[in-house]
């Protein structure tokens, strides 16, 4: 351990809160055994109640990280000689626990209490956060989702909250027992979460939106339906799909109700060549399938609010059908005169930013988007509102890397697909010097890739997965046959994979670091 600069004692420095806010980043180094029971001698005639609540957590500190020996006369006395935590010593130890933000460090101390008098001692303390303590909280806890000590807290404050009647409290009770059960412990964690679900296995409409609400700041929902559907158990995976199942109605009356907020005429124009030239791509790899434009029933999965390749389908006469979560604001269904002049207001505002988008788009391709025939449905693409073999191909442009459910999607997209149907799909690989959608990838090449969240929002704003290409590849199979599996490679990689840069990603392959997109066409099994 480093060596840690403690200060004397003698007198108790004014700065004394800011100096044990700092040792309890390690709290369990050595030096501070001594120093911490110098610190209760020579506070002992100091009485403040601020002075006080510090000492009860410095006494709590002893005993647990270092032996009940060191501290246990000072806690029994100040606790009246009773075994269990009183009332007021409790109401002390909460205090100075919000006060320095170390839930973790105790609900590290009280689940791994081995001395039977401190088992005792926190047998009837309950570490509840106050409520505006839970936000930074859970900043913290996000950035570590499967750090062990994220995993003690969170089962201990499902636990402890158990009969708490806060309403404010119940939206966090859900989230701690979903991450307990994704992350951490599959059977505690449905334990849980079970007396929030209705007869269905869902959660009641309170319950989400409670949820929700805590979620929806950085496309946190996405990173829990993640966790839940990459779960190694099957229980909690079944489960947990179901709690957080979209709602794809609350999506709608947001979609309706938010500001248009589209580019500036003019910002979209790099989009469209590119877009364009995955139309090419994509009707080269059609025809290399045997699929015949002329005849076939086509699906366009998570073409968001251009779906670029519906139009120029559209424009080829072909009878498509897109599925995304976010669409074209003609697509929005609406209910009642208010929503349908809203909605007008939405196409209008969409209408002025794309235009330039769609000119462009056209010449590149040489095809004129037409929307007349086409259909976008607003669905998540784990729940395709369409029967069962509905569709010959599907397709889904640089969309993957942007879902939560990867495998969930797959299995629904074989699903309306006839026997025998093809998927095809481009996939920009997160570990693309791209991967992470940044705008200046030469100035920190795989930037991306060094952070280790277990989730990332890209340059573009929108959530990415973080799957590598072998993920990609053990969904597929599961309900398709990989028939083209043909890698991109970026010249740009090879110019930038310094042995510096190589020994930082010693973890991925060069393929996977030199990979600009993938193409894929799967024929279901």
């Amino acid at each position: 351990m480093n060596t840690l600069v403690l200060p004397p004692l003698s007198p108790v420095p004014d700065d004394i809160t800011d100096h044990l806010q700092h040792f309890l980043q390690t709290p369990a180094h050595p030096a501070l055994e001594d120093w911490l029971t110098e610190l209760l001698r020579e506070s002992n005639h100091i009485a403040t109640t601020d002075v006080l609540r510090w000492r009860v957590l410095v006494m709590v500190w002893l005993a647990s990280e270092f032996g009940v020996e060191t501290s246990w006369q000072y806690l029994m006395w100040f606790n009246m000689n009773q075994p269990t935590i009183s009332d007021q010593v409790a109401e002390l130890l909460t205090e100075a626990v919000d006060e320095f933000g170390c839930h973790l460090q105790l609900a590290h101390w009280i689940a791994h209490a081995r001395d039977e008098r401190l088992k005792t001692f926190f047998s009837g303390y309950k570490n509840i956060p106050a409520v505006r303590q839970l936000p930074p909280l859970m900043d913290w806890l996000f950035a570590h989702p499967y750090d062990d000590r994220t995993g003690t807290f969170l089962a201990g404050f499902c636990r402890d909250t158990a009969d708490h009647p806060s309403p404010a409290l119940r939206g966090w009770r859900v989230l701690a027992a979903i991450w307990v059960a994704a992350n951490f412990n599959a059977a505690d964690g449905l334990t849980f979460l079970r007396e929030f679900l209705a007869d269905d296995g869902a959660l009641s409409a309170e319950d989400y939106e409670k949820l929700g609400a805590i979620l929806r700041e950085e496309h946190r929902f996405d990173t829990v339906r993640q966790w839940a559907t990459e779960s190694p158990d099957v229980a909690a995976r079944q489960a947990l799909r179901l709690v957080l199942r979209p709602d794809v109605s609350a999506w709608l009356a947001d979609a309706l109700a938010a500001p248009a907020d589209f580019p500036a005429p003019g910002e979209l124009s790099a989009r469209a060549t590119a877009d364009a030239a995955a139309h090419r791509t994509l009707l080269a790899l059609l025809a290399q399938a045997g699929i015949e434009l002329d005849r076939a029933h086509l699906l366009d999965v998570g073409g968001g609010w251009l779906s670029p390749h519906a139009a120029l389908f559209g424009g080829q006469n072909v009878r498509i059908t897109g599925v995304s979560a976010d669409v074209p604001p003609a697509f929005l269904p609406v209910a009642g005169v208010k929503q349908k002049f809203r909605r007008a207001q939405l196409k209008g505002a969409w209408k002025a930013a794309t235009a330039e988008y769609y000119h462009v788009l056209a010449a590149q391709s040489g095809i004129k988007p037409k929307w007349k025939t086409v259909t976008v449905i607003p669905a998540d693409p784990t729940d395709i509102p369409l029967p069962d073999g509905a569709v010959d191909a599907a397709v889904c442009c640089d969309f993957l890397p942007h879902l939560p459910d990867v495998s969930g999607s797959l299995a629904e997209i074989a699903r309306t697909l006839v026997h025998g149907g093809v998927f095809i799909a481009e996939i920009v690989p997160f570990t693309a010097l791209d991967g992470a959608h940044a705008v200046d990838v030469a100035a920190a090449p795989w930037a991306h890739l060094r952070d280790d969240a277990g989730h990332s929002v890209g340059g573009d704003g929108r959530w990415l997965n973080r799957w590598r290409l072998s993920q990609y590849q053990a969904a597929l199979v599961e309900n398709f046959e990989i028939v083209h599996w043909q890698i991109e490679k970026d010249d740009r990689a090879a110019q930038l994979l310094s042995p510096k840069f190589a020994a930082l990603l010693e973890h991925y392959a060069p393929e996977e670091l030199s990979a600009a997109r993938v193409w894929v066409i799967a024929r279901k099994k």
